[in-house]
């Protein structure tokens, strides 16, 4: 891939991940912080190939990036587990759920 080519490719994947970050932080939808861990993986992995092939090309992701990653994770954890709960499920265990959610949040 020509340079040019790479790194038009390279700032389009970040301008993505940009944009499903500002959705997480406006919405914070189940599908939007979906999309934001999709990106980023899509990202990472996109610059992990491009590294084998260019040896001397850091990949690295700002560590708030990737604390945020981190943290959505476990909010999508706690998203998925909420909406997969059976009805007889015990009370306080929802209510642990939506305490873990809402520590996560913040």
């Amino acid at each position: 891939m020509k340079a040019g080519k790479l790194a038009a490719a390279i700032k389009d994947k970040a301008q993505k991940m940009a944009d499903s970050c500002a959705a997480v932080e406006a919405h914070f939808e189940d599908d939007d912080i979906h999309e934001f861990r999709l990106q980023y993986k899509g990202t990472r992995a996109f610059l992990r190939c491009l590294g084998h092939h260019n040896p001397g090309l850091k990949r690295v992701f700002p560590r708030r990036l990737k604390q945020l990653y981190h943290l959505s994770g476990a909010i999508r954890e706690v998203q998925l587990e909420l909406a997969e709960e059976d009805e007889n499920a015990p009370v306080a265990y929802r209510e642990q759920l939506i305490v873990e959610l809402g520590a996560n949040k913040l």
